[in-house]
């Protein structure tokens, strides 16, 4: 929600948290947290990372592809090429 009317609909963070009920402070922080768990989708949907590269590849064939996705904590773009630090 808080993505939709921010985002999309495009009202400042003072007019949300008016409508909710909440502090400025609390729109922030949701929607950081709804950015970021919208960020952790699109890259479940996106890519998984190259058993042969070790990298996030998204023309790596999926014969090469792990099972698992991966969780990048920095900004992605799909299709990029990055290594992966052991444990992220």
């Amino acid at each position: 929600d808080i993505l939709r009317r921010i985002d999309l609909d495009g009202k400042s963070r003072s007019t949300v948290a008016d409508e909710l009920g909440i502090t400025p402070n609390l729109v922030k922080v949701r929607l950081h947290r709804a950015r970021q768990a919208l960020k952790r989708v699109l890259l479940i949907s996106c890519c998984k990372s190259c058993h042969e590269s070790g990298f996030m590849n998204c023309e790596c064939g999926p014969e090469k592809m792990g099972d698992e996705p991966v969780f990048i904590k920095s900004t992605v773009t799909c299709g990029s090429n990055f290594r992966l630090k052991k444990g992220d």
